[in-house]
């Protein structure tokens, strides 16, 4: 093991690696998901953004108070 690692634990080494390649690590993923759309039918897609919608609306539910709170902050 590095010197550099002595002493620390996985969980903080893994915290270390993500905040450092967080850039690069977001640019993957975004290349992945839009490799996944590309190869995705329409109605696949449609179903995707219905089920986006819906878990967006139960957020906006679940959080009404909170985000009028947030809301009223910034008037």
């Amino acid at each position: 093991m590095p010197a550099s690692t002595m002493g620390t634990t996985k969980a903080a080494r893994c915290r270390e690696y993500y905040s450092r390649n967080q850039p690069v690590l977001q640019q993957k993923a975004r290349e992945r998901a839009s490799k996944r759309k590309a190869t995705m039918s329409d109605e696949d897609r449609e179903e995707m953004k219905r089920r986006h919608r819906e878990a967006a609306a139960r957020y906006r539910a679940a959080n009404r108070l909170v985000l009028k709170m947030n809301a009223w902050k910034y008037r």
